[in-house]
């Protein structure tokens, strides 16, 4: 789940879109990508919640890992405050 968050902060500064991401830093298959895409159109939903419904994270790992990731970004913009 972690790889989900380092895919977001990856997007920080490549601009990609987070599949796009994915693929480039290896974590998602270029056919794998299509697959979830092609699912997510047909439901209309987001990304989350495709990785979701196909059984690639559970709603519980997502969460856990979302409040860890906040948590670190506070973490950091507190060291980033203390640097000014």
């Amino acid at each position: 789940m972690r790889s989900v968050f380092r895919v977001l902060d990856a997007q920080v500064t490549s601009g990609l879109r987070f599949g796009d991401q994915a693929v480039a830093m290896g974590l998602l298959k270029e056919a794998d990508l299509f697959e979830l895409l092609r699912v997510q159109s047909e439901m209309r939903t987001d990304f989350v919640d495709v990785l979701v419904r196909q059984g690639v994270v559970s709603r519980e790992v997502l969460e856990a890992a979302r409040t860890e990731f906040r948590r670190e970004c506070a973490d950091n913009d507190a060291v980033l405050d203390r640097n000014a």
